[in-house]
C-alpha cells in the first residue's frame, strides 16, 4: 500500500512539475490556484452555509481530498493538452479546473463531510464556553 501511495505521490509531482513548466507559473502561483479555486469550489457547492465553508475550508480531510482530486485532472489535462496549440494552454487548463464546473461534477465523500461536521460541533459548543 505505502508502494503504491508512493509512486501516486512521485506521479503527481511530476504533473505539476510539467504543468508549471508548460504555462510558465512560479511553484507560488500553482500552489495558489489550487487553493483560490479549492476556496471558490466551496463558495459555489454550499453558498449559503458560511459555517460549512469555514469548517471545510480548515479540514484537512477536505484539502488531501481536493489534492487528490486535483492530480486526476492535472492527469486528464497533461492526456488531451497536446492536442492544443500552447497558446490555448492556460485557457484550457483553467477549464479544466473550473470551480462553476467542479460543483456539478465532483463531490466530497462522507468522510470529508463528518470531519467538517465534527469541526463545526466543536466551534459551536467553543462559542457556548
Amino acid at each position: 500500500m505505502q508502494t503504491l501511495q508512493l509512486k501516486q505521490k512521485a506521479t503527481r509531482l511530476t504533473n505539476s512539475q510539467r504543468i508549471i513548466k508548460m504555462l510558465r507559473w512560479t511553484e507560488l502561483e500553482y500552489a495558489t490556484f489550487i487553493n483560490e479555486t479549492g476556496l471558490e469550489y466551496l463558495e459555489r457547492y454550499i453558498p449559503n452555509d458560511r459555517q460549512g465553508i469555514h469548517a471545510l475550508n480548515r479540514s484537512r480531510i477536505f484539502w488531501n481530498w481536493w489534492k487528490n482530486q486535483w492530480a486526476i485532472r492535472d492527469t486528464n489535462y497533461l492526456e488531451i493538452v497536446d492536442l492544443f496549440s500552447p497558446n490555448n494552454w492556460e485557457p484550457l487548463y483553467h477549464q479544466e479546473h473550473s470551480p462553476a464546473v467542479l460543483t456539478n461534477s465532483i463531490f466530497p465523500s462522507a468522510v470529508v463531510l463528518d470531519e467538517s461536521y465534527a469541526i463545526m460541533i466543536n466551534d459551536f459548543q467553543n462559542q457556548l464556553r
